[in-house]
């Protein structure tokens, strides 16, 4: 029960006194969504983070809108969001998220559609519909990354999904083994939304390498376990705070940048980006850019980075998937292992596509040495990802459409 306690205290402490008085659109919200389901039958609705058109909630938006004319597909989003411009094209599809109108949709809709978990009007909605089984059969999961590691949040008894979509061939295998979904609740679309934009165009385009590390749940402001786990409840004395720090500051990074004429991109988590100020502040080397969500587009830098250094984020399956290599830091997976996510299939340590280091030397001789291969990745490499990617095109967008509209239909069959 306290470990409970420490989990929900956090994200409790998180919500907004609007979350909870918006509830009071529910009633005439409830009335709309019945004359909207009267009048337009077919309504998908789908969304991001609520400030965000850049994951594959969006990417699936934007085939919808382009690539088919079966249903009338919205998209939410915050109006006061920067990604908000990339939406301005299907301005009579888009919502303002948490608005009256984003509620009567959310309830009228036959599939929600969402890259996030919680993925109502808002943080409670969201959580309470899903618990209280009232958006059964409704709830089309496009992830915003690869399950990787055992998430028992993602379990069907906690999430209660239509459908949990996979873009690789080894995930699909192991969440339908473990993650307790009943048959034709998981489906392999050979891969995520955003992958149909990595191909084409010209990736590997940048002289640069990406450093994105994942974020760590207990480092949060006012959260009880960051004193407990980390020895101080300031951030910038946490181990993840002075490992990545003594990484963007070390001499020998900055010369295999130098001597190689390329530079580093630190690109921290979206749950970690309130840190980024202070990684900016930290930074001495003029090889390293510390970027914020505001000024770059993580899709952009998927593509055009040569190679990616991270420790546990499954934002490297995107850069397998365009068949580039990858060096993991580990500095805590002890901790990590312990209080996040235990792990699950893949070997972080023993896999064809990437090296991997839970030390400083270690990491920065695996950087020298995939810099000086000129990121080059063997055959081992290429045979593997035929294994974990069989299906390799970009109409991933086209496939999860299909899926979820062959269960739309099916449960319209039942009705």
């Amino acid at each position: 029960m306290s470990n409970i306690k420490k989990r929900l205290g956090p994200k409790l402490a998180i919500l907004k006194i609007s979350d909870i008085l918006t509830l009071a659109y529910l009633p005439a919200a409830a009335i709309y969504a019945c004359w909207l389901r009267y009048k337009k039958r077919d309504i998908w609705l789908v969304c991001e983070r609520k400030d965000e058109a850049r994951d594959n909630g969006f990417a699936f938006f934007k085939y919808c809108m382009e690539g088919q004319k079966k249903v009338a597909c919205y998209y939410a989003i915050d109006k006061t969001a920067e990604d908000y411009e990339k939406v301005k094209p299907y301005a009579g599809n888009v919502i303002p998220f948490g608005s009256f109108r984003h509620w009567a949709y959310y309830l009228a809709c036959q599939a929600n559609i969402s890259s996030q978990k919680n993925n109502g009007p808002n943080t409670l909605c969201g959580f309470l519909f899903r618990k209280l089984n009232l958006m059964n059969n409704k709830i089309f999961f496009l992830q915003h990354g690869t399950i990787i590691n055992d998430c028992p949040f993602m379990h069907y008894r906690s999430t209660k999904f239509r459908l949990f979509c996979c873009g690789a061939w080894p995930e699909y295998l192991y969440v339908k083994s473990q993650y307790g979904y009943p048959e034709g609740h998981v489906a392999y679309v050979g891969g995520q939304c955003r992958h149909d934009l990595l191909h084409g165009g010209t990736p590997n385009s940048g002289r640069f390498v990406l450093v994105m590390p994942t974020w760590r749940d207990w480092l949060f402001p006012k959260d009880p376990r960051m004193l407990e786990f980390e020895g101080t409840d300031k951030f910038e004395e946490s181990n993840y705070f002075r490992h990545w720090a003594e990484v963007i500051n070390h001499e020998r990074l900055t010369e295999i940048a130098e001597c190689n004429h390329i530079t580093f991109i630190f690109y921290l988590h979206p749950q970690m980006q309130r840190y980024v100020h202070l990684f900016q502040r930290a930074c001495r080397s003029g090889r390293v850019i510390i970027a914020d969500k505001g000024s770059y587009q993580l899709p952009e830098l998927v593509k055009e980075a040569r190679a990616l250094v991270t420790d546990y984020s499954s934002i490297f399956f995107d850069f397998i998937y365009m068949k580039k290599p990858v060096v993991f830091y580990q500095f805590d997976e002890d901790t990590y292992r312990a209080h996040q996510y235990p792990e699950g299939y893949f070997s972080y340590k023993e896999n064809p596509f990437s090296k991997w280091g839970n030390d400083i030397n270690s990491l920065l001789g695996h950087i020298q040495d995939m810099v000086e291969e000129g990121f080059s990745v063997g055959s081992q490499y290429e045979g593997a990802h035929k294994e974990y990617f069989p299906i390799y095109d970009a109409n991933n967008s086209k496939r999860t459409f299909e899926e979820i509209y062959k269960r739309v239909r099916q449960k319209r069959g039942s009705q």
